[in-house]
């Protein structure tokens, strides 16, 4: 699209690293869409709301490179849910793909915390809380 010059105190204002290539606004687009779709259907989604083709690998590799932290409870917590699932990956070569599962815990004030496929790395997130 084209590239835009900003003096440091600008960029540290709007959350821009150096030689980051995309803004953050499109980053959380990013996000957004694959977090809903496989994929294969972001890619196909984001050029129909942006007119940017964007390669389905080249959107696993933002959602890979973003770094999110995990979440700690400032209260106690009382209760908590889970939920499972499963999620059928597909194969390169357009087989039948495989199912594999999925797990999920909520905690009474609202965080949340899911994992595919480490079931102790779960565990471990739920006996940190409070």
């Amino acid at each position: 699209m084209g590239t835009i010059s900003l003096k440091r105190n600008r960029a540290v204002q709007l959350g821009i690293k150096k030689y980051q290539r995309i803004s953050p606004l499109l980053e959380q687009c990013i996000l957004l869409i694959c977090a809903n779709n496989s994929y294969l259907r972001a890619e196909e989604d984001f050029k129909v709301l942006t007119g940017i083709d964007i390669g389905h690998s080249s959107l696993h590799r933002q959602v890979n490179h973003k770094y999110l932290p995990e979440s700690i409870s400032e209260q106690a917590v009382e209760t908590l849910s889970t939920d499972g699932g499963k999620i059928k990956i597909r194969n390169e070569q357009g087989g039948e793909g495989e199912w594999r599962d999925y797990k999920a815990v909520s905690l009474d004030n609202g965080l949340c915390e899911a994992s595919f496929p480490e079931n102790e790395k779960l565990q471990q997130w739920v006996n940190q809380q409070r």
